[in-house]
């Protein structure tokens, strides 16, 4: 468990300390995701096993006051935790302003990411919803609210996801967000991960706009697919990677977080798994080699190509290159 102040941090500063401590050599974060109509018995398991921070998913079951809800009652019965919430689409931008005045001290899900998911975009269409996530940016703007942007976990070369992510960062920072995490998806190759994490690293401090900066990476735990070995494998790969390229904190996504009530076989398993991974990783680095410098030199080579194609980056020219495919939202169908 990352450490605590000698005396409590007011809710509005609980995330950003978590994060800060992480990034100044202590032990890293463990954050992990729940469903909005999560028990506070269950997520008292999940803290129990050693996560920091918890996210709670918004409109992911349940009527929609469910989520600022439970950030209420857990900001109240569990001080020790910081809470935030995960915004899987425009569509639950409005309850980001209850959640923060409910006691929420972290904002994930991005405009890009929630774009990335659409089977069919338009420059308008992606505009609109580019502009209602700068609302909820400009929420963010509230001291010590730290604000998660994340790459979709998609099968794609990890320039295009620093150039993602980079894109995302220009738009949050862009409209009032101050702190912000970047969420890299870990793809499984140990030495490229690290690579694109300590490009993004360097990309990212030249887009940030004064923001504080940190580096996440998410993982999957489970058994997707039904395939016993491979969540745990996928998630090794992941925390790995987070651990040896110095992120700040590794955030763990159960198969079924629609499941809230049943985490001792993904959440909670999830997070001693992690927590124990780091402990193991603590002190450790990924030695230089001809190999980690040739895949930064590239990777870096390609995000800023890519970013370069999009022009000076305002936000109708991300909405176009995320309508047109050149992001990795997909291209409008052919009139």
């Amino acid at each position: 468990m990352a450490d605590r102040p000698a005396t409590a941090a007011p809710p509005s500063a609980q995330a950003a300390a978590v994060l800060a401590a992480a990034t100044t050599g202590r032990r890293r974060v463990v954050h992990a995701v729940v469903a909005g109509t999560a028990t506070v018995q269950a997520v008292r398991r999940v803290r129990e096993a050693g996560s920091d921070l918890i996210t709670v998913r918004v409109g992911a079951d349940g009527p929609a006051d469910a989520a600022p809800a439970l950030v209420a009652t857990l900001a109240a019965q569990v001080a020790e935790l910081s809470t935030g919430l995960r915004i899987d689409g425009p569509a639950d931008a409005r309850l980001v302003a209850r959640g923060l005045d409910a006691g929420a001290t972290y904002v994930a899900g991005s405009p890009l990411q929630s774009l990335a998911r659409r089977r069919a975009s338009d420059a308008a269409a992606v505009a609109g919803a580019l502009a209602v996530y700068a609302a909820i940016d400009r929420e963010c703007a509230r001291p010590g609210v730290v604000r998660e942007v994340s790459a979709p976990a998609v099968a794609a070369p990890s320039a295009l996801l620093v150039a993602h992510l980079l894109a995302d960062l220009v738009l949050t920072v862009r409209h009032g967000a101050r702190h912000v995490v970047l969420g890299y998806p870990a793809l499984g190759n140990l030495v490229q991960d690290v690579a694109a994490l300590h490009v993004l690293h360097v990309l990212a401090a030249e887009l940030a706009d004064g923001a504080a900066l940190a580096l996440s990476v998410t993982q999957w735990v489970g058994t997707p697919q039904q395939v016993p070995t491979s969540g745990w494998a996928a998630a090794a790969a992941a925390t790995m990677a987070a651990g040896l390229a110095d992120a700040a904190q590794v955030v763990v996504v159960p198969p079924a977080a629609d499941d809230p009530d049943a985490p001792d076989i993904g959440l909670v398993a999830g997070v001693e798994f992690t927590r124990q991974m780091l402990d193991l990783l603590a002190d450790q680095h990924l030695e230089a080699s001809a190999q980690l410098t040739a895949e930064r030199s590239a990777i870096e080579a390609e995000a800023r190509a890519a970013l370069g194609s999009l022009g000076p980056l305002g936000d109708d020219d991300i909405a176009r290159a995320v309508a047109d495919g050149r992001l990795l939202g997909a291209p409008a169908r052919p009139s």
